[in-house]
């Protein structure tokens, strides 16, 4: 009976063998056989015969590899292994902060980056007018004006605006420039650089070489006016959030396998839970100092699209001495002469857009600081805590995984010593 107790114990002490003294290795394998006997005599108490009750006990205790695993790492503080516990952690609780106030929302949503590529389509279908004409450059100052710089504002206030359909002649126009407008676009970037030429410029003792263009590619910069989220079964899910998601699984999974200690996690996840709520002031901030910039460039989109509309309408002969940029089968047109009228539906689109964008930043500008604080932590901050059971989770099967490998690692290692030395 005591032969299986001390053959335990030797297995139990081997992970602690030049990592702890001997008298500490003795002292915590008298403690663990004096827990061992206690539970044998509380069997045999029980009417379990002597064999039975050691073995029960035993296996009652646990694996010896792993119960000396966690006496090692109970015993030890290794000055290594505090420093990354504190690096992984104190990563982990800044990803988790930051994820939770990633918005869920890009700031070009489907409906408001429509209203923006009509403008663009309207652009394209008009073509270049030759650079004599006073309607050329005056449509030239116009557009350079309208475009949005970087950084532009937030798109659209967090306010669970929906947004009204167009009407069906409208919607056919809308489904066209939404599926054609990535192919419009990448032939509008090769055509510019084919065709722009470098203007030398001198920025103190630098000279560097700018590019000199008519028309703008877009008036949302080079990358277009692009619809950032992508339907995710009957949700819009925003690819930032799911990026992030990734790095911050990975660094609780690893905490969990250095840390073993499931209420760090969680004292992280309650930090970063308490570091949303500044968040979502400094966020709310972010938004309402957006809508003086937004309301500025606004004008000058309005007033291009109604000067294209003007020379549509009452200068349609302008059309025809215009270089197009898009021909007839690329834009859907049965010909030329439809171009023009395609230019009114795409003005047509771009107000019906518009009219609600403007009535959303309203909206938002009428509501009280309260109701502008919930919106922004209903709409960018609650959305995104499913990330903390998720890294609690993480960190369980890290810890979990920890502790097999160490296991398993104690038990190659001294499997090869016995079978090789």
């Amino acid at each position: 009976m005591y032969n299986l107790i001390e053959d335990y114990l030797d297995r139990l002490c081997v992970p602690l063998v030049r990592r702890l003294s001997y008298h500490e290795r003795q002292r915590i394998r008298q403690e663990v056989r004096d827990h061992l006997l206690e539970r044998v005599d509380e069997l045999k108490s029980q009417g379990v015969s002597d064999d039975e009750a050691v073995a029960v006990a035993i296996k009652q205790f646990g694996s010896p590899e792993w119960v000396g695993t966690l006496l090692l790492e109970k015993h030890t503080q290794r000055p290594a292994m505090t420093w990354w516990r504190g690096l992984v952690l104190a990563g982990l609780t800044l990803v988790t902060a930051f994820l939770l106030t990633v918005p869920l929302a890009q700031p070009f949503a489907p409906p408001r980056a429509v209203m923006l590529q009509a403008v663009d389509a309207m652009m394209w279908t008009l073509g270049d007018l030759p650079p004599n004409l006073p309607e050329a450059q005056q449509l030239q100052r116009t557009l350079l004006q309208s475009r949005l710089p970087w950084g532009w504002s937030m798109g659209m206030p967090p306010i669970g605006w929906k947004w009204q359909q167009a009407d069906p002649p409208l919607r056919a126009v809308e489904e066209l420039v939404v599926q054609r407008y990535g192919q419009w676009l990448g032939k509008r970037l090769r055509e510019d650089w084919l065709q722009t030429r470098p203007v030398e410029d001198y920025f103190g003792n630098l000279r560097f070489a700018v590019p000199r263009r008519t028309y703008p590619v877009s008036i949302c910069g080079e990358i277009g006016c692009q619809g950032f989220p992508r339907p995710f079964g009957t949700h819009a899910v925003d690819d930032a959030v799911l990026k992030l998601a990734l790095p911050l699984l990975a660094l609780a999974t690893l905490a969990g396998w250095l840390t073993r200690r499931l209420r760090w996690a969680v004292g992280a996840s309650v930090v970063a839970v308490a570091l949303s709520f500044p968040a979502t002031l400094l966020l709310t901030y972010r938004i309402s100092s957006a809508e003086p910039a937004r309301s500025y460039e606004q004008l000058p989109l309005t007033q291009a699209v109604r000067f294209m509309e003007d020379i549509a309408a009452q200068k349609a002969t302008l059309i025809g001495k215009a270089k197009p940029i898009l021909s007839t089968s690329e834009a859907g047109l049965a010909s030329d002469g439809e171009r023009a009228q395609r230019i009114l539906q795409l003005g047509q689109l771009y107000r019906h857009y518009a009219k609600q964008y403007i009535a959303a930043w309203q909206q938002w500008n009428d509501a009280s600081v309260l109701q502008k604080l919930w919106w922004t932590f209903s709409y960018h901050v609650l959305p995104t805590w499913w990330s903390i059971p998720a890294g609690l989770l993480a960190t369980l099967i890290g810890g979990g995984l920890g502790v097999i490998a160490r296991v398993w690692g104690w038990r190659m290692r001294h499997y090869l010593i016995y079978r090789f030395a």
